[in-house]
């Protein structure tokens, strides 16, 4: 049952099914998995859909495919300091992100969902010398798929190039 305060994460199976683009996912649950991140609630992640009951029919099958898996609420004193503030070790360090792995994330990204109409922007992303030349190139990309696609397929994609962004 999907609980609509509740924040969720991809489980391993999860992020294993986006890496090796597992066919079994629709283009509707991969593009929901994809904006799972741990921090939105499955209430704000359906209101960024035109169709929120859709989006909770994606959630339900998300979990029972094993795909997701609910953050356990945290407890108001867990993990607090005398100041109410969270130890500076509480969160993972960050991942650095190299050009090359952003590049490969957006061309894989573009691919899926543009095709080879996509072809002229993924060449000029694996192109792009620096994280600024590929933002720009990713904006013209998000432009070029919320044109094909619609908003929630950009947004979905805007959320992964997030994901992937390079130091």
């Amino acid at each position: 049952m999907v609980q609509k305060n509740a924040v969720y994460r991809k489980s391993a199976r999860g992020a294993a099914a986006l890496a090796t683009r597992d066919p079994a996912l629709s283009m509707r649950l991969r593009s929901l998995l994809i904006l799972i991140d741990g921090k939105r609630s499955a209430d704000e992640l359906a209101r960024l859909s035109a169709s929120q009951e859709e989006v909770q029919q994606l959630f339900a099958q998300l979990l029972e495919l094993g795909m997701i898996e609910p953050l356990p609420a945290p407890s108001p004193a867990a993990g607090a300091t005398a100041g109410g503030q969270p130890p500076a070790s509480a969160a993972p360090p960050a991942r650095i992100v190299t050009l090359q792995e952003a590049q490969r994330a957006a061309v894989r990204g573009l691919t899926d969902l543009l095709g080879p109409t996509a072809d002229d922007l993924c060449m000029r992303i694996e192109s792009a010398r620096t994280a600024q030349d590929l933002q720009a190139v990713i904006k013209r990309a998000e432009l070029a798929i919320r044109t094909a696609r619609g908003n929630q397929a950009a947004a979905a994609f805007m959320a992964d190039m997030q994901a992937h962004r390079p130091a």
